[in-house]
Order: structure tokens, then sequence, then C-alpha cells
């Protein structure tokens, strides 16, 4: 009888472990994906002209999240559950139009990295997906009010010459063409 009620607290215990273990994981990656937008904050200080970047061949200077596990391996569904639920958790406009151009940041270097890796089909529905985070973060942009509106402004207009910048890579690196709607994204930004 004894060992009995032993072996139910021991499981009550693996369990709370186990629960606990999988909840910090979670929060420290939250804790350290918001810390590093206050650290790189204020490197967006210069107005950018997405087009004239382009055309005078000048690497736009933003940087790109870390994409972390790519979207060929198979525990990245984990991840893209993990980004709806800290999107959908978010406390108002302006975190959710950061956590959305976070996102887009970490979608286009994923691309780049798989470009890298010779999958361009899956780098290129990555782009898109990038492509509509950034679009979803400009709407949630226009949302807020115009102190918070002016904070994001300057990023938003970097990130996106940097994301054009690559998709106009992306289109060039690669010989077997892009789909109708990947040149209709293109043409879009």
């Amino acid at each position: 009888m004894k060992s009995k009620k032993r072996f139910n607290y021991l499981g009550f215990l693996l369990v709370f472990l186990s629960l606990f273990f999988a909840s910090s994981i979670l929060f420290a990656s939250i804790w350290k994906a918001s810390a590093q937008n206050v650290i790189r904050g204020d490197r967006y200080q210069v107005i950018v002209d997405p087009q004239s970047s382009l055309e005078t061949g000048e690497e736009v200077d933003y940087f790109l999240a870390y994409p972390g596990i790519l979207p060929d391996h198979p525990l990245y569904p984990i991840k893209v559950l993990r980004d709806q639920v800290w999107l959908f958790l978010s406390s108002g406009p302006k975190a959710k139009a950061e956590k959305q151009l976070l996102f887009a940041d970490k979608r286009i270097a994923a691309a780049l990295r798989l470009m890298e890796k010779e999958k361009a089909q899956l780098a290129i529905e990555t782009s898109l997906k990038a492509e509509y985070y950034l679009l979803s973060a400009s709407e949630t942009l226009f949302s807020l009010e115009k102190e918070e509106f002016q904070e994001l402004k300057l990023r938003f207009i970097r990130a996106t010459a940097k994301h054009k910048q690559i998709l106009v890579s992306l289109q060039s690196d690669q010989a077997l063409g892009i789909n109708s709607q990947a040149k209709e994204t293109l043409n879009r930004n």
C-alpha cells in the first residue's frame, strides 16, 4: 500500500517537473527574442529609400534575425505553432507589429539559407511567407497611434528595402524561374 502512494507522488512530481521545464524553455525563448529587439532598437536611425539602394546596387544596412531551424527540419511545425501562439499573446498592436516584422525577417533569412542549401522551391515558399508577415506588419503598423507609428516607421522602411533586395537576389540566383504568385509578390513590394 505504501509503495503505491509513493508511485503516485513520484508520477505527479515527474509530470510537474516536465511541465515546469517545458514552460521555462518557452518563456526563455520569448524573453531572448524580445531582448534582442530592445538591444537592436537604436540601429534604425537613418531613413532609407528602398528604390535608391536597389538602383545603386548598394547593400541595405539592416540586420536580419537569425532564422533558427529551417523549414526543412522535422521540428519546424513546432516553431511555427510557437510563433502563432506568441503572436496571439501579443499585448497590443505595437508589440504585434514588432513580432510580425521579426517573423518576416526570420523567414526571409531562412529563405536565403535554403537557397544556399540549393532548395529553391522551399526558399520561394518561405520567402512568400516572409512577405505575408511583412504585409501583415504594415497593416498593423497603420493601426498604431502617431507616436508608436513613428518609432516603427524607419525600421519598417529599412526592413522592406532589405526584403526587396533579398527577393531580387533570390530571383536572379535561381534558374528555374519563379511561379506567378512569387512574381506578383516581387512586383507588389
